[in-house]
């Protein structure tokens, strides 16, 4: 049976950059999937940092900038980045407004991270 969560209603926590995480999806659910919320006021960033896992960013709203490895591209609405496992990255919120994107894992929880 599928499961319905409510956003403001998921516990919030800090991700290892210090930055709020909303858990929206994971073990606790019996998911065999990571699914986070996080949001980033205007200016905050997340250091470059690596998985042992691969992971996708789904940006949903704000403006920003993330390294990718050795690249630096542009994040918002409609963009989504397939980060391979071990590949430096991070971003920051260059926006007037909340950068807002969920943090997606192929394991039930946050992934191991370790800082660049």
């Amino acid at each position: 049976m599928g499961t319905r969560i409510v956003h403001d209603a998921a516990p919030v926590a800090r991700a290892p950059s210090g930055r709020p995480l909303r858990h929206l999806v994971g073990n606790w659910i019996g998911a065999g999937l990571y699914v986070g919320e996080q949001w980033l006021l205007p200016g905050e960033a997340v250091p470059l940092h690596i998985h042992p896992v691969e992971e996708v960013l789904v940006f949903l709203g704000g403006e920003g900038v993330a390294i990718l490895g050795e690249k630096e591209v542009a994040v918002g609405v409609g963009i989504t980045l397939h980060i391979p496992p071990g590949e430096p990255h991070g971003f920051r919120n260059t926006g007037a407004g909340e950068l807002r994107l969920l943090v997606i894992f192929p394991m039930p929880e946050f992934a191991e991270t370790g800082l660049v």
